[in-house]
C-alpha cells in the first residue's frame, strides 16, 4: 500500500513538473498573441486614415493634400484616432501625427508616394507656433509596437519599422 502511495505522490509530482513547463512555454504565446494584435489594430487605424486623406484629396479636386488642420477637415471616426498601445490618448485624443512635410503639398508633386510618411505613431502639443499632432520631426514619433512604429505612406500603404531601422521611410518629416 505504502508503494502506490509513494508512485501516486510521485506521479502528482511529476504531472505538477509537466504542467508547468508547459504552462512556461504557452504564456509567451499569449502574450505574443495580444502583441500582434494591437499591432494590426493600430496598422489597420493608420490605413484608414491614409485612405480616408487620399478620399479627401480627391474631393478636393485632386488638388493638395491636407495643411495643418488635417485632423480637422478629415472625416474619421475617434476609434480609429486611438493605438491601442497609446497610455496617453485619453490627455491628446489622437495617437498619431500627420507629416507636416506633407501638409499643403499637391499630391502629384510628392516625388515618391511609396515612401512618404503621411501618419505615424506619435504625439506632439500645441505651442505657440504649432499644431497638436502635426509632427515636425523624429522627435514627436512614438516607438510603441515592440520597439517599432508604426507608420501609413501617401499612397495609402503602412508598415513597421523598427527603431534604429536603416529603413530610409522612417526619415520623418520626409523633406
Amino acid at each position: 500500500m505504502e508503494k502506490n502511495k509513494k508512485k501516486n505522490i510521485l506521479g502528482a509530482i511529476i504531472l505538477a513538473i509537466c504542467l508547468g513547463i508547459y504552462a512556461l512555454m504557452i504564456v509567451p504565446v499569449f502574450i505574443m498573441s495580444h502583441t500582434n494584435t494591437t499591432q494590426k489594430t493600430c496598422l489597420s487605424n493608420q490605413k484608414q486614415i491614409a485612405h480616408a486623406t487620399l478620399m479627401w484629396v480627391q474631393e478636393n479636386n485632386n488638388e493638395k493634400m491636407p495643411s495643418t488642420d488635417a485632423w480637422e477637415v478629415i472625416d474619421i471616426k475617434k476609434e480609429v484616432l486611438k493605438c491601442p498601445k497609446d497610455k496617453k490618448y485619453k490627455k491628446s485624443g489622437n495617437s498619431y501625427v500627420y507629416n507636416r512635410a506633407v501638409a499643403g503639398q499637391y499630391l502629384e508633386k510628392i516625388e515618391d508616394p511609396s515612401n512618404t510618411i503621411l501618419t505615424a505613431d506619435g504625439e506632439r502639443t500645441t505651442t505657440y507656433s504649432t499644431k497638436a499632432n502635426i509632427a515636425y520631426s523624429k522627435d514627436d514619433l512614438r516607438y510603441r509596437h515592440s520597439d517599432g512604429i508604426l507608420c501609413s505612406y501617401v499612397d495609402g500603404h503602412a508598415a513597421y519599422s523598427y527603431r534604429g531601422s536603416s529603413d530610409p521611410r522612417i526619415d520623418f518629416p520626409y523633406k
